[in-house]
């Protein structure tokens, strides 16, 4: 099957989703999710169990396997936008295999360090120098093919056969992502010390690398209307949309990734999304001693604040989940922006009871928002054609930011000893970035021109 000039598989192929009994949507939205999860060794909290096995076989310092990581992560960010061209043009199968087979070539590469470090000291390389640029690349391989390709190209998919359902679906996402995240460290210990860090990288690369690549093959699919199943009446894009009230119509056109980003609702949006992620990255890598230096809390409580800063995400992104179709984003782009603020706030008095629950709160809530508004906004403002693309471009800012956070606070403490002056930097932000949040609205409705 070719679109526009591309041959891609037929979506007809091993089976006709429009045979199915039911909305192959739900197939789309379940396999997209799992396929998410299955990204987790390539976040900070997937990685954790395997830090100081791998320092050790290494023998490198905490902060050059932290710096490795920045870098690596700012690598990948920058480069995410290009991959969301290569998603629309290829389709979402091929994205998703070829990116899950390197993934997992990539876990492959983490089970066996000093081979590939060997390699570089003899040509040349000191063991330090080579230990570094070997944990760049697969930092780099992990966080472009996980966190950038996989992400991207499920994030659309799955938002392209959604329309009336997709503030519920976004929201679902979320606690379950939220759910996975949070325990990853413990399941991924658990087969650590069954099997040995080297044997789990291995698992997961047989796992996650081929057994998610043949999935991707079987279920993914491009749109309802690449498959020949009609989105049904009433339900296209704008007809639902709590942004079409007010004056002028909502039209029906679909931006392009360049169109789009030219429009003050992208910027907005992508401003606040990246300054949330710097924000939680940043506290939460550095929690136990973000912890013990603004609260004089012991590891354990310090630890244990992210799993209330958890509860709160899921019981948001739930309720966002089922209100947020009546909602316009503007409004919850505030609301996130406020529960940063209130987040920061706790922070600078986090001796306090309430300082605590305050940065709880409002990270947690923070989180779940995020959630809706790193899925909902982009098909809703700018269509669902050009989603990959659209996409590519949010999530390269998103990781970037996350990316940055950490070294922010860190070198904040490092140079002064405290991570307040970080802390007073965000709080000056993040009110500006909820006043202007407001400004965001629909820029179909702002669009001179009509395309069908």
């Amino acid at each position: 099957m070719k679109i526009d000039g591309v041959r891609r598989l037929s979506p007809r192929f091993p089976f006709d989703p429009a045979r199915v009994p039911f909305f192959y949507g739900w197939i789309v939205a379940a396999v997209g999710t799992l396929s998410m999860i299955a990204t987790v060794p390539a976040t900070p909290p997937g990685f954790a169990p395997f830090v100081d096995p791998m320092m050790g076989e290494l023998s490198v310092s905490r902060a050059a396997l932290t710096f490795s990581f920045t870098v690596g992560t700012i690598g990948a960010g920058l480069l995410i936008p290009f991959a969301g061209f290569w998603i629309d043009r290829m389709g979402v199968r091929i994205a998703a295999t070829f990116s899950f087979l390197c993934l997992g070539l990539a876990m492959a590469l983490l089970s066996e360090p000093l081979f590939y470090t060997g390699i570089l000291e003899r040509i040349g390389l000191s063991h330090r120098h080579a230990s570094i640029f070997f944990l760049f690349v697969v930092f780099f391989s992990l966080r472009f093919w996980g966190l950038g390709m996989i992400m991207t190209t499920c994030r659309s998919m799955i938002f392209r056969w959604f329309v009336r359902w997709r503030s519920l679906i976004a929201g679902l996402n979320g606690m379950i992502l939220s759910l996975s995240f949070s325990s990853a460290p413990v399941l991924l210990e658990g087969l650590v010390i069954l099997y040995g860090w080297k044997g789990t990288w291995w698992i997961l690369a047989g796992g996650v690398g081929v057994g998610f690549a043949v999935i991707s093959v079987f279920f993914f699919r491009d749109s309802p209307e690449a498959c020949g199943i009609p989105v049904r009446r009433g339900e296209e894009e704008g007809d639902l949309d709590p942004e079409s009230t007010g004056p002028g119509p909502i039209l029906h056109r679909d931006y392009t990734a360049f169109e789009a980003a030219r429009t003050p609702a992208f910027w907005l949006m992508a401003s606040g999304l990246a300054m949330n992620a710097f924000i939680g990255t940043g506290t939460a890598f550095h929690m136990v001693s973000v912890g013990a230096e603004m609260g004089d809390l012991p590891r354990d409580d310090a630890l244990h604040i992210l799993l209330y800063v958890g509860i709160f995400n899921v019981l948001t992104s739930l309720t966002l989940g089922f209100v947020a179709e009546k909602i316009r984003l503007r409004y919850l782009l505030f609301f996130m922006m406020a529960c940063q603020t209130v987040s920061s706030l706790g922070l600078l008095n986090f001796r306090s009871d309430l300082g605590f629950w305050a940065f709880a709160l409002g990270s947690g809530c923070a989180w779940g928002t995020f959630g809706i508004l790193v899925n909902v906004p982009w098909p809703r403002f700018f269509g669902r054609k050009h989603l990959g693309s659209i996409n590519g471009i949010v999530t390269g800012v998103v990781v970037v930011f996350s990316a940055l956070g950490p070294y922010a606070f860190g070198l904040s403490y490092e140079i002064t000893g405290s991570y307040q002056s970080t802390v007073f930097g965000c709080l000056c932000l993040t009110p500006l970035l909820a006043l202007l949040g407001l400004l965001a609205r629909n820029p179909r409705r702002l669009s001179p021109i009509n395309h069908s």
